[in-house]
């Protein structure tokens, strides 16, 4: 038995390695320097999953080969995206996000396969192993945990719906992973107030197709990490660092690849005048080459 829970942990530690490896080819392309790899290591909790006797450290070093894949628009995106759901099936949200982005991007026909075998992997991953159905286990994990889930009947008090959420927020802002997410919510908020006469739901979503179509490293870094994190949330309002070291680790390669405008950061490889205005006009046009 002592060797079994060892072998958990090495087998974590050994993905976690990988997923570092991994991280550090995806900062190359971001135009990361690699001396803020152990800083992105460290704020993220990429570390912290070589401790863990779970399949995290697997779920993120899969997660980070998709999104090398996306960024690098290799087909291999597509196998990856189709097997996510099997490392971990949240999972499936990035599956999904990403194959969105390569179906906008007009790779309509793989995308579409791709996100079936996924469903196909969730749905028969929660069939198999038992699932008791979202409302039941939404009750049993956040509301009133009980040792027979299956016998549990769902509260009819809307209030036990709410306080979820409410906790949720709270432990994501406390994290120590919360600046990625702050710096994010602050470039939403930017775009929603930059326009008034655009209702803000319509400016954000053609920002998204925009930032999808013109700058496929926005889109791997910050867009899908940061739907992942919505959409994870809104549907299972449980706040667990763990679940979120991939989206922490990639908002935080984004936001050191766009930490400045005006001159050249430290952790910057040098760019000619040219590659620094069309990175700058990518995330808004008007900023743009003439």
């Amino acid at each position: 038995m002592d060797s079994y829970s060892k072998s958990t942990y090495i087998v974590s530690s050994v993905f976690s390695a990988l997923g570092i490896v991994v991280l550090s080819r995806v900062l190359y392309i971001a135009n990361v320097h690699f001396l803020a790899l152990p800083f992105i290591v460290m704020g993220s909790g990429v570390s912290e999953l070589a401790k863990t006797s779970s399949a995290d450290s697997l779920a993120v070093f899969a997660g980070m080969l998709c999104i090398l894949a996306l960024l690098k628009r290799s087909r291999m995106v597509f196998l990856l995206a189709a097997i996510l759901p099997a490392m971990r099936t949240d999972y499936i949200l990035i599956s999904m996000l990403v194959l969105a982005v390569e179906f906008v991007r007009e790779r309509r026909a793989a995308s579409i396969i791709s996100a079936a075998v996924a469903l196909l992997a969730y749905i028969s991953i929660n069939k198999f192993s038992g699932n008791y159905g979202w409302l039941t286990l939404f009750n049993h994990s956040v509301v009133a945990a009980t040792p027979y889930p299956a016998e549990l009947t769902p509260s009819s008090n809307w209030m036990d719906y709410i306080r979820p959420y409410v906790a949720a927020i709270y432990d994501m802002i406390s994290s120590s992973n919360s600046i990625a997410y702050v710096v994010a919510i602050y470039f939403v908020c930017a775009l929603l107030l930059r326009d008034w006469r655009i209702p803000p739901i319509s400016r954000l979503a053609r920002y998204v197709l925009m930032v999808c179509r013109k700058d496929i490293q926005s889109t791997a870094l910050l867009v899908v990490p940061i739907l992942f994190v919505a959409g994870h949330l809104l549907m299972f309002p449980d706040y667990e660092p763990r679940f979120f070291v991939l989206s922490a680790a990639l908002a935080l390669v984004w936001i050191l690849s766009k930490g400045t405008i005006k001159g050249l950061a430290p952790w910057q490889r040098a760019r000619s005048p040219t590659e620094a205005s069309a990175a700058v006009g990518a995330l808004d046009p008007s900023l743009g080459p003439a």
